[in-house]
């Protein structure tokens, strides 16, 4: 991916915490061509701005079972990201503040159940990436199972390296061996972990939800 374009951006937008004369010497000046990974959640809402910026860019979507997804944001509500956003007053709010990335028409949601807003959220950054490239049926994009990534790393990596002409480093394969937990776990991974955590909860958004796992290649049961 090209950068300029991206560090100007952000030079004009973050001036106070950027550092120009390191930002123009090492990215705009000189002629090396990088290569920029972006893992902002938020982006699945910026997709038609990110494609213009960046028309050589390579999109990897990562998708998980709907059930794990929203038990773990429903986890991590509290913990993780309180974003500093105006809730719409009102006495029927079910919640003090929103977490994650905000979907459009998120203040529709606030006089809903924990629950029920994690699902939505979860059903409309999916919605939203897959109408834009499957509307399209880019070459520039795949389509990446956690699970799988979890069960067998290196096969994907040299899925994505197949894909994207990127090589696979002996650093990263290092990493890799290491079995790293996210900075931002709150609970050690396990499969299934929902039952345990939230049975009750995600079996009561799981006809919501399963129209989108299916269309994403998930068998939805409802034991």
């Amino acid at each position: 991916m090209k950068l300029r374009t991206f560090f100007a951006l952000k030079l004009v937008y973050d001036r106070h915490t950027f550092r120009p004369n390191i930002l123009i010497n090492h990215f705009i000046l000189r002629r090396q061509i990088y290569s920029y990974l972006e893992k902002t959640i938020a982006n699945c809402f910026h997709l038609e701005a990110l494609k213009r910026m960046f028309p050589d860019a390579f999109y990897i979507h990562l998708v998980r079972d709907g059930r794990a997804n929203v038990s773990s944001m429903i986890e991590g509500w509290e913990k993780i990201v309180n974003v500093n956003a105006d809730l719409p007053s009102s006495d029927s709010n079910k919640i003090q503040h929103w977490s994650y990335p905000m979907p459009p028409n998120w203040q529709s949601q606030v006089k809903h159940s924990i629950e029920e807003i994690c699902a939505w959220s979860w059903v409309e950054h999916n919605r939203v990436v897959l109408e834009e490239f499957e509307r399209e049926k880019s070459s520039n994009y795949m389509r990446i199972r956690y699970e799988n990534f979890i069960e067998n790393p290196r096969t994907v990596l040299e899925a994505i390296s197949k894909n994207t002409g990127l090589t696979i480093s002996a650093d990263c394969i290092n990493y890799l061996n290491s079995n790293p937990h996210s900075r931002t776990t709150i609970s050690p991974p396990q499969k299934d972990k929902w039952r345990k955590k939230y049975p009750n909860k995600i079996r009561r958004i799981t006809p919501y939800i399963e129209p989108m796992m299916e269309r994403l290649g998930y068998a939805c049961s409802r034991v």
